[in-house]
């Protein structure tokens, strides 16, 4: 597996992915409106794009989307994706980002280090809270967010 950055050339397969793996997937539009705000990540196997990362910059380094194809799930493709993005902003004090609460993706976010900071009720919808998870880059000693 291969952790890149993007380079305009996969575009078609981040779209696929994003329709895919998720339950109510952003628009390409949204998704587009995104990646030249941000950074994005995307992991390969054997050429194949299989999962990506996207982060932009709001009230600190923020994962704003992750997504890898349910044959590659439980390999590592997503903790290689976040620990690239955690490298990425070493020089910060924290990342976040927001998960729903029924997501079993919470797990793996609890292994990396992360930890509930609140929950914005309704954040995915009605009656579908998110919950804010923060990680520490140990670059601050106070609370992050």
């Amino acid at each position: 597996m291969e952790i890149r950055e993007y380079d305009g050339k996969q575009l078609g397969s981040i779209f696929k992915i994003n329709q895919t793996c998720h339950a109510k997937p952003q628009s390409n539009v949204e998704l587009l409106e995104q990646v030249h705000k941000g950074q994005l990540w995307m992991a390969l196997v054997d050429d194949k794009v299989v999962g990506f990362l996207l982060s932009t910059y709001k009230e600190g380094p923020y994962i704003y989307n992750i997504a890898v194809l349910p044959e590659y799930r439980n390999k590592g493709v997503a903790t290689a994706l976040i620990n690239k993005c955690n490298e990425c902003y070493k020089g910060q004090d924290f990342t976040y980002l927001y998960v729903d609460v029924n997501n079993p993706a919470q797990k793996l976010y609890f292994d990396l280090g992360y930890r509930v900071k609140s929950i914005k009720e309704d954040f995915y919808g009605r009656m579908q809270d998110a919950l804010v998870m923060v990680k520490s880059l140990g670059n601050n000693t106070s609370d992050p967010r």
